[in-house]
């Protein structure tokens, strides 16, 4: 996702970086000199624009900048650093063009994520003690990690390429190409970087659940950093809450380095839709309001899972994927099912229309408290959630097909989906919607069966 307003002008960098690697590919033809001068002046302006960016992240002085402050996640520095470490690598395997439906490419990625399953493993342990208030042998945890993650770096190259290729190949099935001069191809290319994820704060008020703000975190914010930081966000009297994200829409995404295959695929081809919309009415909107913010992070969740779960289910598993989205299906009232038996997705969705209705009556602090006891009995019941509050639900609330969301935009949007034959199809109409009437024109027309 991106993670503010100016991650619209990082998402734009990035976009000059790739210009700037297609300038790279001259280093492989004409005179010695030639080449050199072009990858001086190439570097050049990598570093001027890259140079130029704080200028635009960190101008804004609000309280809640000033709490994270030495907190943020540099982008300017990890482009540097890791973009265009990328397109050095890219510059010296010109001819690194694995085929992704090889045997030996499915079984080269099947091996990396075996190895990321074993780090996230090893997290999940941390984790779930630190939720707990259970005691854990640190040091122990680290070494082990620093070990995979070592192994890790060797393979991570060739396994951002073959994903690249995979999700590239998916959208041009789909038809996701533009025209010029002619020629159809597709833009922006795929670019993905698996790294270790940094972690964003979610800012709500206290007295009602939106969405304020949000900004990247340095990866790696420990339990105590967490807890510091949100505490500073209640002294200005605002919900916070730092937390994993899944991928970041920089140029390359930045993918999580701990994650599985399936959920690789499936927020590879959602960062790419993010990169894709940046170009069209819908991603130019994206913070035009709270509603067009969901709106676009539904269109790529369904584009993602649609996506991921094809590519999962052809070439990595034996499962019969979904030809369509699966129907919509409205939760029965709570007295419909056994008491007894525990339903996360009932669960949140009763916790948030509690907590709603009691905002509501400005019992805020009555709503706090109550969302704790809801934390706790949802993790003796094993959903590890470290805290509960306003933030979470403004910030899950983004994604209009997540359990918690009481919006109706994600039914809404499975309902135009169904009316398109491919989900390319779909993305194609939900692209040119530039504000929420529009969006609700494009409804009101499929509901009507037009």
């Amino acid at each position: 996702m991106p993670s503010s307003i100016t991650g619209f002008f990082i998402l734009g960098q990035g976009f000059v970086f790739l210009l700037l690697a297609l300038a790279f590919g001259s280093y492989y033809i004409g005179d010695r000199r030639k080449k050199q001068e072009i990858i001086a002046a190439s570097l050049f302006s990598l570093s001027i624009v890259s140079l130029l960016s704080p200028l635009y992240l960190h101008r804004s002085s609000s309280p809640v900048n000033k709490v994270v402050e030495s907190y943020k996640y540099n982008i300017p520095e990890w482009e540097i650093s890791h973009a265009s470490r990328q397109l050095l690598q890219r510059m010296t395997h010109p001819f690194s063009r694995p085929d992704p439906t090889s045997a030996d490419s499915i079984a080269k990625l099947k091996a990396f994520f075996d190895l990321n399953r074993q780090i996230s493993s090893t997290k999940a342990q941390l984790a779930t003690a630190e939720a707990r208030g259970q005691a854990t042998d640190i040091s122990t945890s680290q070494d082990s990690l620093r070990v995979l993650s070592s192994k890790q770096d060797m393979q991570k190259f060739e396994a951002e390429l073959i994903l690249e290729r995979l999700v590239a190949q998916e959208a041009l099935k789909e038809g996701m190409t533009r025209g010029f001069l002619g020629m159809r191809f597709m833009w922006p290319p795929v670019g993905l970087s698996i790294e270790n994820r940094p972690t964003i704060l979610a800012v709500s008020p206290r007295d009602h659940i939106q969405l304020d703000m949000s900004a990247l975190l340095k990866s790696g914010v420990s339990r105590d950093t967490r807890e510091s930081i949100e505490g500073g966000i209640a002294s200005l009297d605002l919900s916070g809450l730092v937390i994993g994200i899944g991928g970041v829409a920089t140029y390359p995404a930045i993918l999580p380095d701990d994650g599985d295959l399936e959920s690789a695929l499936e927020i590879s081809a959602h960062e790419w839709l993010h990169h894709y919309l940046f170009f069209h009415q819908l991603g130019r909107n994206y913070y035009a309001s709270g509603q067009m913010t969901s709106i676009n992070e539904t269109v790529a969740n369904m584009w993602g899972k649609e996506i991921g779960t094809r590519l999962y289910c052809q070439y990595f598993t034996k499962c019969a994927p979904e030809v369509a989205p699966p129907p919509i299906i409205v939760p029965p009232p709570p007295a419909t099912s056994p008491s007894n038996v525990f339903d996360f997705n009932r669960e949140m969705r009763s916790i948030r229309l509690k907590v709603d209705e009691m905002l509501k009556q400005g019992k805020i602090e009555q709503a706090e408290a109550y969302m704790e006891d809801r934390r706790k009995f949802l993790v003796e019941n094993n959903y590890i959630i470290r805290k509960l509050n306003q933030a979470y639900f403004a910030f899950y609330g983004s994604y209009g097909d997540e359990p918690s969301v009481v919006s109706p935009i994600g039914d809404q949007l499975r309902i135009i989906r169904l009316e398109n034959g491919t989900v390319g199809d779909f993305i194609r109409q939900v692209q040119v919607i530039g504000n929420v009437e529009e969006f609700d024109a494009a409804f009101a027309e499929v509901s009507n069966g037009g």
